[in-house]
């Protein structure tokens, strides 16, 4: 297979209108002058955090020429992030979107800034415990459990066609670090659903460190190791797509392969499923597009108040629900 660019800018913008309930229907209305939004991205390396830049870009700039971006990406370094804060501070933003590295660090100068008026939104569960004007977040142990439930009933179909009186397969799993919150909740939810069948074992679990090349050379190890397995759960897709790049075609054939986050661009697990490249990918929503909505109400309402947070829904992205996702969007938002 050749190796597609890590990002396709044009790809990851078209897929935007895809996303749920947003309909760009701001777009025309008018906006205080000079509002300023300042956002503290824990770590754009990832695939998911450039989704997340690009479409928030994107969308502040339909809303009103006059809002103003600032982008502070700290590149997995709490310390710079706490710095990038102060930096913030200083500029007596409007508005704050916040993916913390270290939240209780981070705790007492979001105060005082939420004291001296700038309206604080926290993305992730990370930033749960903030003392934020509202949390979006989306359950991760819920991701890993949506990729455990394909898993499962996969294999459990494959049992019925080869006539096997339970499913039984090996399992592989690619985690984007060893350590992360987030990485440790979807592991949970993923071995939580593999549990409910006796058979289905997971043999190997590595990190592939959000590249395509460690994810390649960590499934090549656990093929060295194992000798074979049935299904791989990878937490991106551009891992899943170093898993696929890993997989022999006689031996691709035989594995399900399941990626995370479910967007576009050339490595988008939406692209992947679609080409049918990828068996599935799970859904998690960009939180971002959500936050520009509760933005833009409270310019539009000052009175308007969010709700302390909102949990938005995963969802799981095959084949089979390709027509569905085109005519409705993903998952929907919950209303502000």
């Amino acid at each position: 297979m050749n190796a597609p660019a890590p990002l396709h800018r044009a790809g990851l913008l078209a897929f935007a209108l895809l996303l749920p309930a947003c309909k760009w229907r701001h777009a025309a209305e008018p906006v205080a002058p000079a509002v300023t939004v300042h956002y503290l991205a824990a770590d754009d390396r990832t695939a998911y955090e450039q989704m997340q830049r690009l479409v928030l870009t994107r969308l502040l700039a339909e809303a009103n020429a006059r809002l103003s971006l600032v982008l502070h990406p700290a590149e997995g370094s709490a310390a710079r992030q706490m710095q990038q804060l102060r930096a913030a501070a200083r500029e007596k933003p409007d508005f704050l979107l916040v993916s913390p590295l270290d939240a209780a660090a981070l705790a007492a100068p979001l105060a005082e800034l939420r004291q001296a008026g700038t309206r604080v939104i926290g993305l992730g569960e990370a930033a749960v415990e903030l003392a934020c004007d509202t949390v979006l977040f989306c359950p991760q142990r819920e991701l890993g459990r949506l990729a455990g439930d394909l898993v499962r009933r996969s294999l459990e179909r494959r049992a019925q066609e080869l006539g096997l009186p339970a499913p039984r397969g090996r399992v592989v799993q690619i985690r984007g670090d060893e350590d992360a919150a987030a990485g440790r909740a979807r592991d949970e939810g993923f071995r939580a659903a593999l549990a409910e069948v006796p058979g289905l074992v997971l043999v190997h679990d590595a990190p592939g460190f959000w590249t395509r090349e460690q994810a390649a050379e960590r499934v090549r190890e656990a093929l060295r190791l194992q000798g074979g397995f049935e299904a791989l759960y990878a937490h991106d897709d551009l891992m899943a797509a170093g898993a696929l790049d890993a997989l022999a075609p006689e031996v691709r054939e035989n594995v399900l392969v399941i990626g995370t986050d479910g967007h576009g661009g050339r490595t988008g697990g939406h692209t992947l499923v679609n080409a049918g490249l990828l068996d599935a990918s799970i859904y998690q929503p960009l939180l971002v597009d959500y936050a520009v909505q509760l933005i833009l109400k409270s310019l539009r309402e000052p009175a308007f108040r969010p709700k302390p947070s909102y949990a938005l829904t995963p969802r799981s992205v095959t084949p089979r629900e390709l027509d569905d996702i085109r005519l409705n969007g993903m998952a929907p938002y919950p209303e502000p």
